[in-house]
Parts: C-alpha cells; sequence; structure tokens
C-alpha cells in the first residue's frame, strides 16, 4: 500500500467529531444534574442520627430555660449537661443542614445562657452602679432574646 492510497482514508469525518461532542455534552448533563441532586440532598436532608441528636440536645437546653438556676454554679453544671449534647449532635453531623442544625443548636444555648446569666440575681455587695448597668444590659439584651426564641422555636417546628 503506498502512502498515496493512505492518505486517501478519511480518519477523521465530521460525524465522528460530532458524535464525541454530543458524548461529552450528554456526560457533562448527567455530571452536572448529579451534582445538583447531591448540592440539593446536602443543604435539604436531615439525618436521623443528627435529629434524634438535635432533639436530645433541644430538649437539654429547655430544660435549663426553665429549670432557672439560682447561682452561677448550677448554671455551669446546667450549660455543661447541654454543651454534652451540642457536643454529640456535632459528632452526628453528616450534611451541611446537620452542620447548620448544630450551630442553630449552639446558637440558642449561647442565647440561653446569657438570658439567664443576666437575670441571675446579683450579690448582695452589689452596688447602685451595677445594678443599673445591669437594668440597662437587661434592656438591649430584650431585643435579641426575642430573635433567639423565634429561631429556637423554629428548629423546635423542624425537628418535629
Amino acid at each position: 500500500m503506498s502512502v498515496r492510497e493512505i492518505l486517501q482514508y478519511e480518519l477523521w469525518s465530521k460525524k465522528t467529531s460530532r458524535r464525541i461532542l454530543l458524548g461529552g455534552l450528554v456526560v457533562a448533563l448527567m455530571v452536572m444534574t448529579g451534582l445538583k441532586a447531591w448540592q440539593i440532598y446536602e443543604f435539604n436532608w436531615l439525618s436521623d442520627g443528627e435529629r434524634k441528636a438535635a432533639r436530645v440536645a433541644l430538649a437539654r437546653i429547655d430544660e435549663l430555660r426553665t429549670d432557672n438556676p439560682s447561682n452561677y454554679d448550677d448554671l455551669k453544671a446546667m450549660n455543661d449537661f447541654a454543651d454534652s449534647a451540642i457536643a454529640a449532635a456535632d459528632a452526628k453531623a453528616v450534611t451541611e443542614r446537620d452542620a447548620i442544625t448544630s450551630m442553630q443548636l449552639r446558637n440558642c444555648e449561647f442565647m440561653l445562657l446569657v438570658k439567664v446569666g443576666i437575670e441571675l440575681r446579683p450579690g448582695e455587695g452589689a452596688t447602685k452602679e451595677q445594678l443599673d448597668a445591669r437594668a440597662k444590659l437587661l434592656a438591649r439584651f430584650a431585643k435579641l432574646s426575642d430573635s433567639a426564641s423565634r429561631d429556637c422555636e423554629a428548629l423546635h417546628n423542624a425537628l418535629n
């Protein structure tokens, strides 16, 4: 076979190019659809382990709200109890939604701790200036507390 005869054969045609391009487009479309499905799963799915752990943590946070500790030592003990449940919920986080839920639990706990800590009775040696500063702090915190309560209620509804 001579060089002329070899050059006569068409190795690559428009039809071959179109087939490769179409196959590449189909593969790219499938990959993009899969990635979008994974993204929807990541941001909208709350795993069962996280849901159970978050319910337990939220129950412990609610105990902190309803028990009204009388001093800072009781508050610290109750906080450690709630914090261990939140750490367990963090450990169960699988999806992005799980991580967001853990962050919301930490936010509820923090806002509640600040509120309870501010509302604890001051010591007997508190001066008038300290009492006035505490009253101003309580007034400023009222708006944040309302917002945090709404967030915690939304978290309750999402977990039930």
